[in-house]
């Protein structure tokens, strides 16, 4: 893989695939209620966290400068629209704020 943003998205899927797919074979294995339940309840908890984990380590990754693949072509809508000193991505509606003043 490339660039961070590649290999945060391949391991993610791969993650929460892996992950769910071990759940299935546990509810097959048991094939109790309660095994059942708490199984779908990490299938649950793994689909919905790993992507934001990721998307949070791929976003902090983007904003500290790590280098994109050359051959990334999405970059433009973001580019130039962080503020470094509060922390904050600008929308592409406001204003560029002048710190000098």
């Amino acid at each position: 893989m490339p660039d961070l943003l590649t290999r945060m998205h391949a391991t993610t899927k791969s993650g929460v695939l892996g992950a769910g797919l071990i759940m299935v074979a546990v509810m097959l294995f048991f094939g109790e209620s309660s095994v059942t339940l708490k199984a779908l309840a990490v299938m649950a908890f793994t689909t919905l966290t790993s992507p934001i984990a990721a998307h949070t380590i791929g976003r902090a990754g983007y904003f500290i400068g790590v280098p994109l693949w050359h051959k990334t072509v999405k970059d433009e809508p973001l580019k130039g629209r962080y503020d470094e000193q509060n922390h904050q991505l600008r929308s592409s509606e406001e204003p560029k704020k002048d710190h000098t003043s």
